[in-house]
Formats: structure tokens, C-alpha cells, sequence
């Protein structure tokens, strides 16, 4: 425990893993949290789940503060920090400012002071966590729940499946060949299982660069541990465990929240308008339109080749969608659908 900040081991009922936790409380001044960041780097946790809460007094971002400047002095020693100890916030929801000063007019300010951080360890032990802002009340601080949900249910696609049957085929044949080492046809076997579990495995991680959204590898060959740490991070990051639905009521279950959206989206797509305004001629023309020439050009046919040519500049690995097709796929079977 020092001035600023009380490290401890919490070991949670029902739960076989525990986890160690630093509440944070920093000072007001630049100078004065510098042995803030000093005292955080030398506990930094690595091979144990760690989440670093409280208030910090200092925001990451421009973006986090409304109503006073901020200045990069302040933010560059929290976010050298942050970056030693590999730390990052958790999924979170509610208030996205957590403080305000409770002036009037002019003179309110909103910052985001209050974070739930979390290490590698606790991203992956703790993965469906989440951090939520309540509303401040008649504090200066949004106080902080911390909430961990059930596992959803996950299982493997059936890209992933296809190599780890291709790669349990060829240990099979391996096996069976070191028992057998002058059998031809287990030789031939084996030539053809790892060709096949090859293609399949390139083709995999493919799947993985496009579900990650990454241009290029940067920690070695076929390191898909990068890439499963990608994804995840966006899986977390895009699931929703609790939302206020339109009665206002914050709803956590995972029916509470599918209808919520559901009843949602019948209101907002179900509003039918019994008028509409009509468009002004007048206004219309009076702006900026095209000419002849130019709306010839835009209604003309669109050729193959140009089509072609459009589809083969964008590269194999990008998708057009999160859950659409990548453009390998395209490329690969033109001559089918062209």
C-alpha cells in the first residue's frame, strides 16, 4: 500500500481463480503521479490476471475531456505506463465521463478520470468481464461496477474444423508409419495428408487475417496466436452483456438485452409517416446539378472489365462486411459468376 494506490490478491467465492487488484486513487498533479507510474511498472503483473481500478486523474485522450484543455504533458507518462505494464480497459458501459466539477453553464467540465484496466492474463481468464459507469448522482464520480457473465456459447468454425481433422489424419499416418518405416503406401499417405493439412492450415489463417482486419504479420511466421488475441479482442469488445432498454430500465440478461433490441428496431422500423413533406423543385434547381453530359456518364452501362478491374485492385484479404465473403473468394471463382 503506498499513498496513492492499495495492491492486494482477491480470491472470489464460486470461482477457482483469483486475481490480483490495484485500487488506484492518484494525485492531482503531473508531478505528483509520476510515482504513481513509477510504483505501477514495478508491480506490474504478468503471469496472473490484474485489473488496476480507480480514479487516475488524468485522461488518455483529447477526447475525454469537454469544457478545459488538455495537454500532452499530462497524458505521454500514463500512457508509457500503460504500455509497459500491458495494460488496457476493459469492456465498459454506461457513463462515458466518469467526473464533472457540478458547475453551471460554461463552467461544466466532463472528463473520463475513473478506468477498470486490465493485464493479457485477465482478458483471458476474466474475458466476458465488464465495467459499468452508473450515473454519478449527487457525486463527482460515476461509480464503477464490475461484472463478470457466463460463457456464451462459442465452438469452432468449420474452417478450423476441416485442419484439425486434417492434422489429426496426418499425426495418425505418422504414428502408424513409425511403427511400419518401409511401407510405401503410408510414405504416399503421409505426402498427401500434410499437403492436404497445408492448404487447409494456409487456408485457415487467411480466415484469421480477415477476421482480425490485419494488413500484415509482425510477430513471426503462422503466429495465429496474434490473431486469436485480435479477434477476441473485438468479439469482446463488440458483445453487449447489458443495455438500457426503452423503458429506461438497465436490463443483463441475455433475453432482457435480445429483446430490447428486438422491440427497438419493431419501433424505429415500424413508424409509419400518414405525410411527407414535399420536395421543392425550385430548391433543387437553384443548386449545384449535373450537366447532360455528366448524368449520361452516370447512367451508362458499367463493362465486365471495368467491374473486373474494380474487384482485383481491392487485396484477396479484405472482406466487405464482417461476415461477408473475402475477396480471394471473388478472385478465385470470377470465371463461375462473371
Amino acid at each position: 500500500m503506498t499513498a496513492h494506490m492499495i495492491h492486494c490478491w482477491i480470491s472470489p467465492h464460486g470461482h477457482t481463480t483469483g486475481f490480483y487488484c490495484t485500487i488506484v486513487y492518484a494525485f492531482n498533479s503531473v508531478v505528483e503521479r509520476v510515482t504513481l507510474w513509477k510504483d505501477l511498472r514495478l508491480v506490474n503483473v504478468v503471469n496472473k490476471s490484474w485489473i488496476v481500478v480507480g480514479d487516475f486523474n488524468c485522461v488518455l485522450s483529447r477526447q475525454e475531456r469537454i469544457g478545459n484543455p488538455v495537454r500532452e504533458s499530462e497524458m505521454a507518462p500514463f500512457r508509457s505506463c500503460l504500455a509497459q505494464c500491458q495494460l488496457e480497459d476493459i469492456k465498459c458501459s454506461g457513463c462515458f465521463y466518469t467526473w464533472n466539477n457540478k458547475q453551471e453553464g460554461q463552467d461544466r467540465v466532463y472528463s473520463k478520470l475513473d478506468r477498470v484496466l486490465g493485464n493479457v492474463m485477465w482478458n483471458e481468464e476474466f474475458q466476458n468481464s465488464e465495467a459499468h459507469f452508473l450515473p454519478e448522482g449527487i457525486f463527482d464520480h460515476s461509480p464503477i461496477l464490475i461484472k463478470v457473465y457466463n460463457q456464451m456459447e462459442s465452438g469452432f468454425n468449420q474452417i478450423q474444423a476441416q485442419e484439425i481433422r486434417a492434422l489429426k489424419e496426418l499425426k495418425e499416418i505418422q504414428t502408424a508409419l513409425h511403427q511400419d518405416p518401409r511401407n510405401d503406401n503410408l510414405i504416399i499417405e503421409e505426402k498427401r495428408a500434410a499437403s492436404t493439412y497445408r492448404k487447409l492450415a494456409e487456408r485457415h489463417h487467411s480466415f484469421l487475417k480477415q477476421k482480425a482486419r490485419l494488413e500484415w504479420m509482425r510477430c513471426g511466421d503462422e503466429n495465429t496466436r496474434v490473431f486469436h488475441q485480435a479477434i477476441k479482442a473485438r468479439r469482446l469488445q463488440n458483445t453487449v452483456y447489458g443495455i438500457t432498454d426503452s423503458n429506461g430500465r438497465w436490463v443483463d440478461s441475455q433475453e432482457q438485452v435480445n429483446d430490447a433490441f428486438l422491440q427497438y428496431y419493431i419501433k424505429l422500423l415500424g413508424i409509419e409517416r400518414s405525410s411527407r413533406r414535399r420536395i421543392q423543385d425550385a430548391v433543387i434547381q437553384g443548386g449545384h446539378v449535373v450537366t447532360e453530359e455528366q448524368g449520361q456518364l452516370l447512367m451508362r452501362r458499367v463493362s465486365p472489365e471495368e467491374i473486373k478491374a474494380a474487384l482485383f485492385s481491392i487485396p484477396g484479404d479484405k472482406s466487405p462486411g464482417p461476415d461477408g465473403y473475402g475477396f480471394y473468394f471473388f478472385k478465385d471463382s470470377w470465371d463461375n459468376w462473371k
